[in-house]
């Protein structure tokens, strides 16, 4: 390991050697890579605290994925559970659904939960969600039916 300079002469050419590898290597270089920008306000001297910049303070609620959740096939429809003990009414719950996925979002004090279901079994005709308060939400999709022909049975939830 090389010795650290002991005098200003030596500390004048080590700075003058490094200058000039960075003229060389340009923004290549080891010691333009890694040398300290300050990007601060200048400092004054007084080290009292003060104000720099005002801002606002808003944080994104972090996103939870729902992972427990029941669902029953009973014949034209299709009834997914989903427990929820701290929903009080339907204005935490917000669903978006297509025919062949849905987003089921909880917005609760602690975090956002989401119920992603990017490919449904089958295709569904419509979808509602009421809230149980203190208990659970219920998400009921209407199956498509062609005709009068009796709807056939979803064997999962998710296609594979």
């Amino acid at each position: 390991m090389p010795s650290r300079p002991t005098s200003l002469a030596e500390v004048v050419n080590l700075w003058w050697l490094k200058k000039r590898k960075h003229a060389r290597a340009g923004n290549n270089a080891y010691y333009y890579a890694h040398q300290l920008r300050a990007n601060g306000p200048q400092w004054d001297g007084d080290a009292t605290p003060r104000l720099i910049e005002r801002g606002s303070s808003e944080t994104t609620k972090p996103k939870s994925a729902i992972t427990r959740y029941s669902w029953v096939d009973d014949d034209s429809k299709i009834k997914v559970y989903v427990p929820c003990e701290e929903c009080a009414s339907d204005d935490f719950v917000h669903l978006d659904w297509t025919e062949a996925s849905l987003v089921l979002k909880i917005d609760l004090p602690d975090a956002e939960h989401v119920l992603r279901i990017p490919k449904l079994y089958d295709k569904i005709q419509s979808a509602t969600c009421k809230v149980k308060p203190g208990d659970k939400v219920v998400l009921t999709l209407k199956k498509v039916v062609a005709g009068e022909e009796k709807p056939h049975k979803w064997w999962d939830l998710k296609k594979t």
